[in-house]
Order: C-alpha cells, then structure tokens, then sequence
C-alpha cells in the first residue's frame, strides 16, 4: 500500500512569520498538536504543541509577540507519496515520531501528512498497535 493512499491531503499549514498565539489557537480549531510550516511552497518545519511549551512557556516568552520561526523545529521527517507505508512505518518507530510530511515524488512539495492515526485507521489492529508501542517506547 502506497503512502498517498491513506495520508491526509487537508492540512492546515502556518506561516513562519505567524504568532505562537495564532498557531496554538489553530491548532485548537483543528484539534491537532502539530501545524506544519512553509514559507511560499516550501516546507521549514513544523510547530508541535511540545515546541510551545518546551521553548515558548518553559522559557517565558510571549506567544503575542513570538514567531513560529523563533521556536519550530526546523528537521521535518518526510516521506514520498509514493513509498511504501513499511518505509513510514520504519521511519517512524526509528525516529519515535507520530506524523511525517508527505512529499509529492515528482516536486518534492508536501501533499499531506500521515499520522499514527492514519496508519492505525488502515492496518490491521495487531499490526497498528506494535506501531504505536514502538513509536511510543523511549529509550
């Protein structure tokens, strides 16, 4: 099964020049804990709801006055529309993430995203749930 076929196309994205206030009030919209960020068509980084508190509240800045390119982690894990969803799976439980970026194979411009929720949506239960213990298991 190919990535495109299961990830999610909608994704709200932020600005870089955005406010943290902005971005955790979409995010709250949403219901998401992490917004990527593109500057033009270009993905940056993305904004997980660990970024603001980690280097927004735990450092005591202003989410009105600080921009997402001050605190968003810049590294994205990314994988193509067109891998198989063993690659995401592998990339995900070795990196201890929860969400890739998913680029278009031809342009390299992100698509979609594709979550644990997505994966544990499509594969068979035993199999989603080993993902998620081994995403979540820190060593």
């Amino acid at each position: 099964m190919r990535i495109k076929e299961i990830m999610s196309p909608e994704v709200e994205c932020l600005d870089p020049t955005a406010t943290i206030l902005d971005a955790a009030q979409i995010m709250r919209e949403c219901n998401v804990g992490s917004l990527p960020v593109m500057a033009g068509d270009r993905l940056v980084g993305i904004l997980t709801d660990r970024d603001i508190v980690c280097r927004l509240v735990a450092e005591g800045l202003d989410g009105e006055t600080t921009l997402v390119d001050t605190i968003m982690t810049r590294e994205v894990a990314t994988c193509l529309d067109n891998d198989d969803v063993e690659v995401a799976i592998h990339l995900m439980e070795d990196r201890k993430i929860r969400r890739l970026a998913v680029l278009d194979h031809d342009t390299s411009r992100m698509i979609g995203m594709l979550s644990l929720g997505d994966l544990s949506a499509t594969l068979p239960h035993d199999i989603a749930g080993e993902v998620m213990d081994r995403v979540s298991v820190h060593h």
